[in-house]
C-alpha cells in the first residue's frame, strides 16, 4: 500500500487551493477539516491533544474537503434539487472511494 501525502496546494478548475495542516480545529470547532470554498483554502486537523489522529483519517478528511470543492465547482445536484457539496454523507462516500483507489494502486 502506498502512503498518502497531504499537499501544500493543488490546482482545480484553474484555481490554486491552499492546504494547511492545523492542530486547533478539534479544540475550537469540534471538526477535523474545513474547506473555504470562496477563498480556496482547506484546513485539516493533523494532531490533537489527547487523541492520536491516524494518517488514514487525516487523508480521508482532506479528500472529503476536496470532494466539497469538486461538487461546488461542478454544481452537481441530487434528485431533491440540493447541491451535492452540501451533503456530508455524499462527500464522505466519494472520499472513501478516492482514498481506497489512491492508496491501493499497485505498480510493477
Amino acid at each position: 500500500m502506498s502512503e498518502f501525502k497531504i499537499p501544500n496546494r493543488f490546482k482545480l478548475f484553474g484555481k490554486t487551493i491552499e492546504v494547511h495542516q492545523v492542530k486547533d480545529l478539534s479544540a475550537k470547532y469540534d471538526i477535523t477539516g474545513i474547506g473555504h470554498l470562496k477563498t480556496h483554502k482547506i484546513n485539516v486537523q493533523v494532531d490533537c491533544d489527547g487523541y492520536n489522529i491516524k494518517d488514514d483519517e487525516v487523508a480521508l478528511n482532506f479528500l472529503h474537503e476536496v470532494v466539497h470543492f469538486f461538487m461546488y465547482d461542478l454544481e452537481f445536484k441530487l434528485e431533491d434539487g440540493t447541491y451535492c457539496y452540501r451533503h456530508e454523507q455524499f462527500c464522505n462516500l466519494i472520499a472513501l472511494c478516492l482514498h481506497q483507489f489512491l492508496t491501493t494502486m499497485d505498480y510493477d
